[in-house]
């Protein structure tokens, strides 16, 4: 029989595989609108989530969170950035920007360790100063180099640095955390796809091929959260912090290799500043794992 610590490090790895991996589902979109992917991705998160909810016996936690207004008014704040980082990711993808959304997620704990510092007043420990430097000089170069600031990447590393904030303030759990968020989100994108199809839009039940992938978004969104929330209960923080870097990894080979997206100098420069600053705060973790409790 496994081990619990490695039925955990492999759920964890697997859900950060599904993670870097998903830009290669959404291509199979390629031609439906990111607002109509997300609609549809909305919608079927919450029903994916409620059945395993429903069949975990778990409801009775959606109805006590609903009965406080609070966690109903920070669920729907977070629900609103994590429907807009979705959006980008959606978006960018399908434009042929996956490097730039793998440099966001690159990035994104170097910014929920400012974060962290501007809203919490958690001290940026060690290493951890440089490496948001170095991931700050990464999008200047990027910045310079494009003669555009990239948009995309810096929102969906701001845009997730804030949804971890709010899911800090509030005690919910990932699932019915998930649930929550997207069902505030579900009377518009049930509207919205209603007003799609009643002006003859809409790819949905017109196309087959659409239609599936389109149901298959709230398993694409929740099936790697499962994983996740199995192995992040199992295995050190540290450990976790980690192998988050497998998703924007793999996103990175799949944008470069896969679809072609152009290298140029500014990109490269740009990738090797923020990877000395992930290298600065992975030897930082592992300096916490060696300081006594």
């Amino acid at each position: 029989m496994k081990s619990e610590n490695a039925i955990g490090f492999q759920s964890a790895v697997l859900a950060f595989v599904m993670w870097g991996a998903l830009p290669i589902y959404w291509k199979f979109l390629h031609d439906v609108p990111a607002e109509e992917i997300l609609a549809h991705r909305i919608i079927w998160s919450v029903v994916f989530v409620y059945l395993i909810l429903f069949f975990q016996r778990r409801t009775h936690e959606l109805w006590s969170a609903l009965r406080d207004k609070r966690t109903v008014l920070l669920m729907t704040f977070s629900g609103i950035i994590i429907g807009t980082n979705w959006f980008t990711y959606i978006w960018a993808v399908n434009n042929d920007r996956v490097l730039e959304t793998s440099m966001g997620y690159f990035i994104c704990p170097m910014v929920s360790v400012l974060l962290g510092f501007l809203f919490l007043q958690e001290k940026i420990r060690g290493l951890m100063k440089p490496s948001v430097l170095f991931a700050l000089a990464g999008v200047l170069v990027i910045s310079a180099g494009y003669g555009k600031f990239p948009f995309a990447g810096v929102y969906l590393a701001i845009s997730f640095g804030f949804y971890g904030l709010f899911r800090k303030k509030v005690g919910v759990k990932p699932l019915p955390g998930l649930f929550l968020e997207t069902l505030t989100l579900t009377p518009v994108s049930v509207i919205y796809l209603v007003y799609v199809h009643m002006n003859r839009g809409g790819v949905f039940l017109t196309d087959t091929s659409d239609t599936l992938f389109l149901l298959g978004t709230g398993v694409a969104t929740s099936l790697p959260l499962l994983l996740y929330v199995a192995g992040a209960s199992r295995i050190r923080l540290g450990t976790v912090g980690t192998l988050q870097y497998i998703a924007p990894t793999i996103a990175f080979f799949i944008g470069a290799f896969m679809y072609g997206e152009a290298l140029g100098t500014a990109k490269i420069v740009t990738f090797v500043l923020i990877w000395i600053g992930v290298v600065l705060y992975l030897a930082q973790l592992y300096r916490d794992t060696k300081r006594p409790a």
